[in-house]
């Protein structure tokens, strides 16, 4: 285990920097998922309202995501970086200024920013690490950044339970979202501590910014990313909106969440890092396909628990069954990544990556417009989660699919090599 955590050691100073930097954003990232929804309901929001708002956020990642993915190729990251670290904490001031006064389109325009400025982070990022660090600390630096989320949910679930533990009181949400927007200003000081990057040059296409960079197999392109647009939709109609459930069914209060999310956290941690030798051991069909059936599972009999709300039982289950689901669902997801790359070749790994990301804010927006009709037409939490069961089993049976398809097309190439020597 020392030996483990002692290779992060020698990450060079500027990616140190910048993923303490990404901590620190994340607050925000984090608090708003655990706290906003119950903040727009003591605003008197409805569930159809705040699912209407938070939409806002996933079409600009969707729209800002692809055009970044194509224009940042030989241009310096850094100033986007920073630019985006200080937007953050100026949107999230907005949108809580806005909420406060009843101004609507306020807290659109400081949702869009927050938006716009998350998925230029999330797509500068890895890019930057790749540029700036050692060919032998990649993988520890994108490591820390694909698990700062986690580690931040749960160092902030914790910290806001144990708060109102120690003064047997819930604080108000509005002023622990105050709270922490101030925080995430350390974040933007941290980036521009960075003063320099590595801009490699890039011979650009006199066809324009998209032609000439087009995927040579759409085909296969096409069959990749749409189970991740599937289970996307499945994901935005259930994600965003898992603390509303807890609250509306079993009266859960945004600090009793917060601990739930970080317990959940610390075990999506945990799974993440077993994933290397489930996916070694047992290869794409169980770290795929079995976890994420099991996670459905789970997601079903979460549902179910509505029908039981009433029993004592019913509400220590619903928790066992979030913590049996948000980790198996999330560990297959650098399983997934990395079998897509693999899938469509080193020459379209770069725009898949772009447009996955696009494809999967468009499915949650997507998602969050249908999440708002049901609720608005009266349909049960219950009903909503079953449908994300159903649209979850038909992603996992295309990836089922897919596997196999890769499987005998591998096993081809092999016997064909073989008959050739």
């Amino acid at each position: 285990m020392l030996a483990i955590f002692g290779s992060y050691r020698g990450l060079s100073r500027p990616i140190a920097l910048l993923i303490l930097a990404e901590f620190f954003l994340q607050i925000v990232n984090a608090a708003y998922f655990q706290i906003f929804n119950y903040l727009a309901l003591g605003y008197g929001y409805s569930d159809g309202d705040i699912a209407a708002l938070i939409s806002y956020r996933f079409v600009i990642v969707m729209v800002c995501s692809l055009p970044l993915g194509f224009w940042l190729r030989g241009r310096p990251l850094l100033p986007l970086l920073r630019s985006a670290s200080l937007v953050i904490p100026m949107a999230s001031s907005l949108i809580l200024a806005s909420l406060a006064r009843n101004i609507y389109w306020g807290a659109v325009v400081g949702i869009c920013l927050l938006g716009a400025a998350t998925a230029v982070i999330q797509v500068c990022f890895i890019p930057f690490i790749m540029r700036n660090e050692r060919t032998s600390h990649r993988s520890e630096a994108i490591a820390l950044h694909f698990t700062s989320w986690s580690t931040t949910a749960f160092v902030l679930g914790i910290g806001i339970y144990a708060v109102n533990f120690s003064l047997h009181t819930k604080l108000d949400e509005a002023s622990i979202l105050w709270a922490l927007t101030f925080l995430s200003l350390i974040g933007g000081v941290l980036f521009f501590r960075v003063k320099t990057e590595y801009v490699p040059a890039v011979k650009r296409s006199p066809k324009g910014l998209l032609i000439g960079r087009l995927p040579s197999d759409w085909r296969r392109l096409v069959m990749v990313l749409a189970p991740s647009l599937i289970i996307g939709v499945g994901a935005g109609l259930t994600i965003p909106f898992i603390n509303l459930f807890f609250h509306h069914v079993y009266n859960m209060e945004y600090d009793q969440f917060s601990l739930m999310t970080a317990a959940s956290t610390f075990l999506v941690t945990l799974a993440s890092i077993s994933v290397p030798k489930i996916l070694r051991s047992y290869g794409y069909g169980v770290s795929i396909t079995l976890v994420q059936s099991v996670a459905v599972m789970a997601l079903i009999l979460l549902a179910l628990t509505e029908s039981f709300a009433a029993e004592s039982w019913a509400f220590f289950a619903a928790i066992g069954f979030f913590l049996i689901r948000q980790p198996l669902m999330n560990m297959a997801n650098p399983v997934i990544s990395e079998f897509t790359m693999d899938f469509v070749g080193a020459e379209n790994q770069e725009i898949t990556s772009s447009l996955n990301q696009a494809l999967w804010a468009g499915s949650w927006f997507f998602s969050s417009q249908i999440f708002k009709f049901l609720r608005s037409s009266g349909a049960s939490y219950q009903n909503i989660f079953l449908i994300t069961a159903l649209i979850y089993v038909l992603g996992v049976l295309w990836y089922a699919g897919l596997i196999h398809y890769k499987t005998r097309q591998t096993r081809a190439e092999l016997q064909l090599s073989s008959s050739s020597i």
